[in-house]
């Protein structure tokens, strides 16, 4: 028996000696599972709706009753994107918009829903949401800097559902020190005018208008962004053109002597700076060496004073392109006291009256010092049997 079909039943018992009606009730079981009122439910929402904007509303019915015909609704299969931009109401089966939806990002969204009853019988049905286009995207156009005066960039004409004088007549772009606007037949085109520099304008917003021939007139403006590229038109620049620097003869190896420091105006690689050497002498190579990331230079070999005591050394500044930039860098030596006096004698014996007065001279000595040092005065003296005579 269905209780669907009728709930209760009448049963006529005859017997020998008299007849009685015996009243049936046939019970509910869950043995219906929800149906939904379709099968495949299709909506279109334009992007950026707004928050607990209704998409639509799935429905499914259960034959049972009491709780076995109680019928809630949650999603079954949904990508994460969707469960962040959608809810589902468990009872009503609303589908509303729970978050920012963009056409650009994704245009279409499907789902399945499961309907289920009280003690678990379930069905379920698909959804499928198309998400419509918004003009909410003004037009972007990215412009390296080196192009020449006279390259055109076209854009999309403006679309008016009228036609005739009522469509569109004639477009406007705002004055601006870089573009002017060409519009031929269909055709509407950004002319470059005067060449453009990334490091002095990056960004330049442009309001182009539509207008249409009808009365009253209406227009349109759209803003165009243009995005100036980064071309390699600059070559790094020293901070300084001469750099100068001194140190002690016989500084340590590793020691610093100077760094120097080139800035390139342009970005990415083609401000990348890297640092070396220009012609310099094998001596020199040897005694310095240049750091191409940092630009420091340091000593790595014997410094002497009375060898050499001052280096030029041309540096160079490179960009990730190839652009360059040279420097001077001169390194003087300060003279240390590293070196004992030599003495040279010109006489070695001479024969002296005696009875000499005081004064007398006896002999020559000459005394040799290396070095800025020298022309300082040495003091000599005898040394014999532990005395000393000056």
């Amino acid at each position: 028996m269905d209780p669907h079909e009728s709930g209760k039943h009448l049963i006529k018992l005859n017997i020998r000696s008299g007849s009685a009606v015996i009243h049936v009730t046939v019970l509910d079981a869950n043995d219906n599972a929800p149906v939904f009122d379709q099968a495949v439910y299709k909506a279109n929402l334009p992007e950026n709706s707004n928050l607990n904007t209704l998409v639509v509303i799935v429905s499914a019915t259960d034959a049972d009753e009491g709780v076995n015909g109680e019928v809630s609704y949650e999603f079954n299969r949904i990508t994460e994107r969707a469960k962040r931009v959608f809810s589902l109401d468990s009872k009503t089966g609303e589908i509303k918009v729970t978050g920012m939806l963009d056409f650009e990002t994704n245009s279409k969204y499907e789902m399945r829903i499961e309907a289920k009853d009280g003690y678990g019988l379930s069905s379920d049905a698909k959804v499928m949401i198309d998400i419509t286009d918004v003009n909410d995207n003004a037009p972007v156009i990215y412009i390296k800097s080196l192009m020449n005066p006279g390259t055109r960039f076209r854009i999309e004409g403006a679309h008016d559902a009228d036609i005739g004088k009522n469509s569109v007549q004639r477009y406007s772009l705002q004055k601006n020190d870089n573009f002017i606007l060409m519009v031929d037949a269909n055709n509407v085109e950004l002319v470059l005018e005067h060449k453009l520099d990334r490091e002095t304008q990056q960004e330049i917003n442009l309001p182009l208008t539509a207008v249409d021939g009808g009365s009253p007139q209406r227009s349109s403006t759209v803003m165009i962004h243009v995005t100036v590229l980064d071309a390699n038109d600059n070559a790094p620049v020293f901070s300084q053109a001469v750099y100068k620097a001194s140190i002690p003869e016989n500084s340590p190896l590793n020691t610093v002597v100077v760094r120097v420091s080139a800035t390139d105006a342009d970005e990415g690689v083609n401000g990348e700076v890297s640092y070396d050497f220009g012609h310099v002498s094998d001596i020199d190579e040897k005694v310095f060496s240049i750091d191409f990331k940092t630009g420091e230079i340091r000593v790595i070999g014997t410094t002497d004073f009375e060898k050499k005591n001052a280096f030029e050394l041309p540096v160079i500044a490179n960009d990730g392109l190839g652009l360059s930039s040279s420097a001077k860098v001169y390194i003087a030596l300060t003279d240390e006291n590293d070196n004992a006096p030599v003495v040279y004698l010109k006489s070695l014996s001479n024969p002296i009256p005696e009875n000499a007065p005081t004064g007398t001279e006896v002999g020559i000595i000459n005394v040799f010092r290396q070095g800025i040092r020298s022309r300082r005065a040495a003091r000599c003296g005898f040394i014999a049997d532990s005395r000393r005579w000056w």
